[in-house]
């Protein structure tokens, strides 16, 4: 995961300053303007690798810290400041296990929000194209807490692949089916695989199609379904959805492509669900705002 960022680094990154590029262009109900620096991240955020904007929280955004770090969800504002540090703990109050945290989304609804943490990450299994690595991966649901809570209690979902190990680092809930969908970091075309509600403490994943794009470090949905985000270390793919159209078959073509600012492992649609928010990792990662004008 590291390694590859500092591959990618070298061989040139754009700046998120630049002027947008010619297919970055209108939808039906948007524009992209350039994107904005909103702030730095704070500590104890060293390695941010998962970043969603709360729907019942206006302001507040959720983040997670990459591997090796402690089982922590740090709630902060549109500017990067940390508001809180919050424990994730299982039911008998102690740290549930933060083996390789790579992704946040949510679900529920706007009177019982969810937060999901995706423990996802496996390095191994894309060394080895799958010959080795984890014998399942887990995503912590939890109800989304205040944004200046000290703990949250977390409920453990297994869940396992059809095939064989993937690393994922990409992982989103569709609001319109209520589905979590894991998008693979390695392949090309890089196979998603689908959990159906309701999760369960153990449950195998299903291949639901691929997506043409490869090293895919996060996901996001907007609010109303309408528009999906996958980026990788140097770009950020938008694409629309028609009404009545799958998950899968929306991520057929990107409407917009995005240059990055650097590697980065974070999207996140605003709370208005058409401007998207993006940081790197390290520590005090530039936060960056591309609106919808």
């Amino acid at each position: 995961m590291r390694f590859l960022a500092v591959v990618l680094l070298v061989a040139g990154c754009h700046s998120q300053t630049s002027s947008a590029p010619a297919d970055l262009a209108a939808t039906g109900t948007c524009t992209y303007g350039e994107s904005e620096l909103r702030g730095h991240v704070g500590a104890p955020i060293t390695e941010l690798s998962g970043l969603v904007a709360s729907r019942a929280q206006p302001g507040v955004l959720w983040a997670h810290n990459d591997s090796g770090n402690p089982a922590e969800l740090f709630a902060l504002d549109t500017h990067g400041a940390v508001l809180s540090t919050i424990r994730v703990v299982d039911g008998a109050g102690k740290d549930v296990k933060a083996e390789d945290w790579e992704d946040i989304t949510l679900g529920g609804t706007q009177n019982a929000p969810m937060i999901f943490i995706a423990d996802s990450g496996d390095n191994e299994a894309r060394e080895t194209q799958g010959a080795q690595g984890r014998k399942s991966i887990a995503v912590y649901g939890l109800a989304e807490p205040d944004a200046h809570a000290q703990t949250v209690l977390a409920e453990r979902h297994e869940f396992t692949y059809p095939d064989a190990p993937h690393d994922c680092e990409a992982v989103t809930l569709d609001p319109l089916d209520g589905a979590l969908y894991f998008i693979t970091k390695q392949g090309a075309p890089a196979p998603i695989y689908r959990a159906r509600p309701p999760f369960i403490a153990s449950q195998v994943l299903e291949k639901v199609g691929t997506i043409d794009y490869t090293i895919a470090t996060a996901a996001d949905v907007s609010t109303d379904g309408k528009r999906i985000a996958v980026r990788g270390y140097l770009d950020v793919q938008l694409f629309e959805r028609r009404a009545g159209q799958s998950f899968v078959d929306a991520l057929q073509a990107p409407f917009a492509t995005r240059s990055s600012e650097v590697a980065a492992e974070s999207v996140a649609f605003d709370s208005d669900a058409h401007g998207y928010y993006t940081a790197p990792e390290g520590a005090g990662a530039e936060l960056w705002l591309t609106p919808c004008l």
